[in-house]
């Protein structure tokens, strides 16, 4: 038989898909029609609402499967393949395309409105034009039952939306109940409306809504049930507003913030707040701008803080340096200058063009950390720095947090690194096996040491290192000489020491010892020759 006069199982597949598609959509009321030849789209789908014609409608691109599990990633999302020569052709359709992959066996299907998708792309993809296919991604919530085909409606009504006339603008009456929970609601829409705060509303507690008429017919009719749940959320910008922060202490400090992008992420008809939120930083601003009606000017207020998400934000050393730079000059009270920049220049190569600024006060933070506990915090970062340098290491500080060791451990290897040892006073504690034992006792025996004399230890190993933030550093050798009285009687050592096994040890302890930890590796070159030369008169 010849090619032409065969029916393919590739053919009855993607009929019989079609065709459990089109069942699908007459089921809700709307209508199909078929393409008059193959231009890119395999259907037209008109929504009507109770039999009215809404005036949206939409393209489908039709395929067929015998069973989609093959096709699921991870999140169980069907991944298909599509020629990007037909993608550039639906992306520059004024109408809508929608995907839609069908399950025969099942008599499903999942479905992707292109547009939108391919916005999607564009982020993580922005060279897709140039490859010959493109793997498009249909989410499992996409589906045809009741709640998907919703999830369709909404999907290709906000996409027509901005081409109705008077589209972007919503006019809406409500009229809720005469009760305590009506009349919360009710102050909650209205702070939704003044500042943008998000507000969930219920229907047992309206009596009535009433939406623009092109409204209902780009989303079709929305009747009130008392288990109707509306919510009304911000819409954040996609564009940044790029600022430089400057801060003017009272005591003459300056501190800055070269770039800071800001964005909006809520908005009232009386207040509108800016966040750097999607901006790698490790510094959190937040700008606050209100105005009251009948007033001729308005008032601003900007939080900063460290990043607190839950997910940290690793901060280089240089960029935590630079965050806490700010933050010491904001405890200090003064004004903040916010600049608006160019996204050309970026704000740093000054241009002498006048840029837009205004000025917000800001009062000193009664809980802000001392000057003393800034400059602990400066030595920190700085011994970082120089760590990165001489290690040839790198550090990052989630959410620019570190813990009390890492503090200890730097302050230990500034020392070291600029004298080649540190000095401690503290309890030092060591295990002394049954042979060292008997050396102490025989000092004591001989009469070196009594009880209450300082002992004098040495003690020498080699690799020795330090942990600062989960990165070790090297510092070669180690010597510590402890100098102090033994917590320990002669008496109690005698008894202890004779109930020891071979492969056990006995703590001594050292009262108030005073240590002092070398490096030779790092001694000043004057002192290191005359180390080597040195040897300690006791090792334990």
């Amino acid at each position: 038989m010849s090619e032409k006069g065969r029916y393919s199982p590739e053919n009855r597949l993607e009929d019989l898909g079609v065709a459990q598609f089109r069942l699908r959509m007459q089921q809700v009321g709307w209508i199909t029609e078929e393409m008059g030849r193959d231009v890119g789209e395999d259907l037209l789908v008109r929504i009507f609402d109770g039999g009215q014609v809404s005036g949206v409608d939409f393209y489908v691109q039709h395929k067929s499967t015998e069973k989609w599990g093959e096709m699921l990633d991870a999140g169980d999302k069907i991944s298909y393949p599509i020629q990007v020569e037909a993608l550039k052709h639906w992306r520059d359709l004024l109408q809508p395309v929608v995907l839609v992959v069908w399950d025969v066996t099942a008599q499903q299907g999942r479905w992707l409105l292109v547009q939108l998708g391919l916005k999607e792309v564009k982020g993580s993809k922005p060279n897709w034009e140039n490859q010959s296919t493109l793997t498009l991604h249909l989410p499992p919530e996409n589906t045809t039952d009741e709640d998907g085909l919703q999830r369709l409606r909404f999907a290709v009504a906000s996409y027509w939306m901005p081409l109705v006339p008077d589209g972007d603008v919503l006019t809406i009456s409500w009229d809720f109940v005469d009760s305590d929970e009506g009349r919360e609601q009710g102050a909650a829409l209205e702070r939704f409306i003044h500042v943008g705060d998000e507000v969930t509303l219920t229907g047992e507690n309206l009596r009535a809504i009433e939406l623009p008429a092109s409204w209902t017919r780009l989303f079709g009719p929305r009747p009130l049930r008392p288990e109707s749940v509306i919510v009304l959320s911000p819409a954040p910008s996609d564009t940044p507003i790029l600022f430089r922060v400057d801060a003017r202490t009272r005591n003459g400090r300056r501190a800055s913030l070269p770039l800071v992008e800001m964005k909006l992420i809520k908005g009232g008809d009386r207040q509108v707040t800016f966040s750097n939120c999607d901006q790698s930083s490790p510094l959190r601003l937040t700008l606050v701008a209100s105005s009251q009606p009948q007033e001729e000017q308005g008032n601003a207020s900007i939080n900063i803080s460290l990043r607190q998400e839950e997910t940290p934000y690793r901060a280089t050393v240089s960029e935590a340096l630079e965050a806490m730079e700010f933050l010491s000059a904001l405890a200090e009270g003064g004004t903040l200058r916010l600049t608006l920049i160019d996204d050309e220049d970026r704000g740093l190569n000054g241009k002498n063009a006048i840029k837009p600024f205004f000025d917000i006060p800001f009062e000193p933070r009664p809980s802000a950390p001392s000057a003393n506990d800034f400059q602990m915090v400066f030595d920190f970062f700085e011994t970082l720095l120089e760590a990165e340098n001489r290690f040839g290491v790198s550090f990052c500080l989630p959410n620019c947090v570190w813990s009390d060791k890492d503090a200890r451990e730097a302050k230990e290897l500034r020392a070291i690194l600029r004298s080649g040892r540190f000095v401690e006073t503290k309890n030092r504690s060591i295990s002394l096996t049954k042979e060292g034992c008997h050396v102490i006792l025989e000092k004591f025996r001989g009469g070196e040491w009594k009880d209450g004399d300082p002992m004098n230890l040495f003690i020498n190993s080699e690799g020795a290192y330090s942990s600062i933030l989960g990165v070790r550093l090297p510092l070669g050798r180690y010597e510590e000489q402890a100098v102090g009285p033994l917590r320990l009687t002669l008496a109690q050592i005698e008894s202890q020491a004779a109930q020891l096994q071979e492969d056990e040890g006995l703590e001594i302890t050292l009262v108030d010892a005073h240590i002092v930890h070398t490096f030779p590796d790092w001694l000043p070159e004057d002192e290191m020759a005359q180390n080597e030369g040195s040897i300690g008169e006791t090792a334990l």
